[in-house]
């Protein structure tokens, strides 16, 4: 049996979980398009929630990342209507500069076997 190619649009987070999840399973062979040849700023798009930290984990991607991130050890959050909220006592979220996440995304899907273009 033939198998067609996966064609994953965006090299972002999104379509890096779709792609390495798609080598993972062995869909065939998967090709990553990207529109900008340079990457380019995004506010807030470096932040890593604890579902996002998960999901990394999950693909194995986590261990290229982790060493260039800046942990969020607590977090206290405040509703407008005035409910709290703390998250503490271990890493429970992550920064990191977006355009570095991206390259090492990036890189870790090359390592996989996808192609970007």
């Amino acid at each position: 049996m033939s198998t067609a190619p996966v064609v994953v649009v965006g090299s972002g987070p999104a379509g890096a979980a779709a792609a390495r999840e798609c080598l993972r399973l062995g869909c065939g062979p998967v090709i990553v398009l990207e529109r900008n040849s340079r990457p380019w700023r995004k506010p807030c798009g470096g932040g890593l929630s604890p579902g996002a930290i998960k999901q990394l984990r999950r693909l194995g991607m986590w261990p290229a990342v982790q060493p260039h991130r800046y942990p969020i050890r607590s977090l206290r959050l405040v509703t407008p209507g005035g409910q709290q909220y703390l998250l503490g006592d271990r890493e429970t979220a992550a920064v990191i500069d977006r355009l570095r996440l991206d390259e090492l995304l990036r890189r870790q899907l090359r390592r996989a076997g996808a192609q970007l273009r």
